[in-house]
């Protein structure tokens, strides 16, 4: 996919520019769009994992015990939903 770039600068030799984006798959079956729709879902899930790492702190665990680390995921994992659906709801 291409698209132009949102700055007004131009590139000296080419005269516009461009952004190139382009999905590797061996899925011959899905049209394009259903791709860059699963793509796109799998990239927003990844953000949460990012968001979870660097803002709640999962990154590193804090207890020794795995039980006591699953059950601090669990609950921060169902405080970033409650946060995110209450953003959601307070925006509407």
């Amino acid at each position: 996919m291409r698209e132009k770039c949102k700055d007004a600068q131009l590139d000296v030799f080419e005269g516009e520019k461009f952004n190139y984006r382009c999905i590797l798959t061996n899925d011959h079956k899905s049209t394009e769009k259903e791709l860059i729709e699963y793509y796109n879902q799998r990239g927003s899930s990844e953000k949460i994992f990012d968001i979870q790492n660097n803002d709640f702190g999962t990154k590193n665990f804090g207890y020794k015990k795995m039980l006591k680390n699953a059950a601090s995921h669990f609950f921060l994992g169902c405080g970033f939903k409650v946060i995110t659906k209450l953003f959601v709801y307070v925006k509407a």
